[in-house]
C-alpha cells in the first residue's frame, strides 16, 4: 500500500500564467504560408512555480507559494485562482513595475501552432528580494515546514549570479534545518552551484547538457554525465527526466532507472512540474527511490494526456498505481 504523506511546503520561484487559445484550422492564409486559426475559446492555467504548487496541493499538501507577479490583469487572475485553490499567497509580491510572465499558446485539439512569451526584464525582480527573503524567514520560524521547492525557470526571480546572490544566505539557513530541499532549475554551469547542498535537483536532458557542456547522446553515459552534473551543482542527488524514455536517479553511489509509462502525449506542458512535486512528496514520505520514480513516471503519463497545464490528484495517482 502506497502512503503519500501530507506535508507543509514552500514553493519559491518564477510565477507565470499559461494561456491557451483553441480553435480550428481549415485553410492557409492568402497573405503568407501560415495556417489561419478560427478562434473558439481561451483558457488560463497557473504556470511555472504556480503549477508546482497546484500539483502539491492536489496531492493533499499545504502549500505556501512565494514569488513576484505584476499588479496587472494576469497577475490578479493568478493570485485569485491560487487563493480559491487553497494555496497560501501572502508571500506573493504584487509589483507595479513588473509585468506578469505569460506564455500564450495557439493550438487545435491535436496540434500546437505557436507560442508567444511575455516576460519582464530580470533586473526588475532584484529590488524585491529582501521582502521575499524576510517573508520566508518568518514563515519558517512560525511553521513546521517539510520541504522547500525552488522552481527556477531562470526568468529573474532567482538571480543568475553567484556573487552577492541574495538567496545564498537563505538557502544556507534552510539547509541547516531538517527540511528537504529540491530545485528544478535552468541555471547553467557558471551558477548551478547556487544549489550546493540541496537534497536533489531535477534537470531534463537539455538542462543537464548545458551544465556539463556537451550533448547527452547515449543511455550508457547517464552515470558519468549525472556525476559530472553533481560535481558542478554540489547537490546530493539528481533526478534526470528523459521525456518518453523515463527518469534516471543518481547520487554517485547508487543509480536507478525507471522506464516511462507508454501513453499518447497530447500536451507535455507542465509535466516536469508534476514530476518535481511528486518526487518531493515521495521523499517526504520516506519512499524508496524505485517506487518514487514509478509514481513520478505515472503522474507524468497521466497529465500529458490532456490539453493544457494539467495537475495530478492524489486519488487519481494512487488509483492508477
Amino acid at each position: 500500500m502506497i502512503d503519500l504523506k501530507c506535508g507543509q511546503y514552500i514553493v519559491l520561484g518564477d510565477l507565470m500564467v499559461d494561456e491557451y487559445n483553441y480553435g480550428e484550422v481549415t485553410r492557409i492564409s492568402p497573405e503568407a504560408p501560415v495556417p489561419i486559426l478560427k478562434h473558439s475559446n481561451k483558457i488560463l492555467f497557473p504556470g511555472g512555480a504556480a503549477n508546482v504548487a497546484m500539483n502539491l496541493k492536489e496531492l493533499g499538501n499545504n502549500v505556501e507559494l512565494v514569488g513576484i507577479l505584476g499588479n496587472d490583469e494576469d497577475g490578479n487572475w493568478l493570485r485569485n485562482y491560487l487563493n480559491k485553490s487553497g494555496i497560501g499567497t501572502q508571500g506573493i509580491v504584487m509589483a507595479s513595475e513588473v509585468s506578469t510572465i505569460k506564455k500564450v499558446r495557439f493550438r487545435t485539439k491535436v496540434q500546437s501552432l505557436l507560442r508567444v512569451d511575455y516576460e519582464s526584464l530580470q533586473r526588475q525582480y532584484c529590488s524585491y528580494a529582501a521582502t521575499i527573503i524576510k517573508y520566508i524567514d518568518e514563515f519558517l520560524n512560525n511553521n513546521i515546514t517539510d520541504g522547500v521547492l525552488v522552481s527556477d525557470y531562470n526568468k529573474g526571480m532567482i538571480p543568475d549570479t553567484l556573487k552577492s546572490n541574495p538567496y545564498s544566505p537563505l538557502f544556507d539557513k534552510i539547509l541547516k534545518k531538517n527540511i528537504i530541499c529540491g530545485s528544478d532549475t535552468k541555471k547553467e554551469a557558471e551558477t548551478i552551484s547556487l544549489y550546493s547542498g540541496f537534497d536533489f535537483l531535477k534537470p531534463n536532458k537539455i538542462e543537464l547538457s548545458k551544465v556539463i557542456k556537451r550533448t547527452l547522446t547515449s543511455a550508457n553515459l547517464l552515470k558519468r554525465a549525472t556525476c559530472e552534473y553533481l560535481m558542478k551543482c554540489k547537490a546530493k542527488a539528481v533526478y534526470l527526466t528523459l521525456g518518453d524514455e523515463g527518469i534516471y536517479y543518481n547520487n554517485c553511489n547508487s543509480e536507478v532507472f525507471c522506464k516511462a509509462n507508454k501513453t499518447r502525449a497530447v500536451d507535455v506542458t507542465g509535466a516536469g512540474d508534476t514530476v518535481f512535486a511528486v518526487i518531493m512528496n515521495c521523499l517526504r514520505s520516506n519512499m524508496d527511490i524505485e517506487t518514487s520514480l514509478k509514481l513520478a513516471n505515472l503522474a507524468a503519463s497521466i497529465v500529458i494526456q490532456y490539453n493544457g497545464t494539467k495537475t495530478i490528484t492524489k486519488s487519481e495517482l494512487l488509483r492508477r498505481f
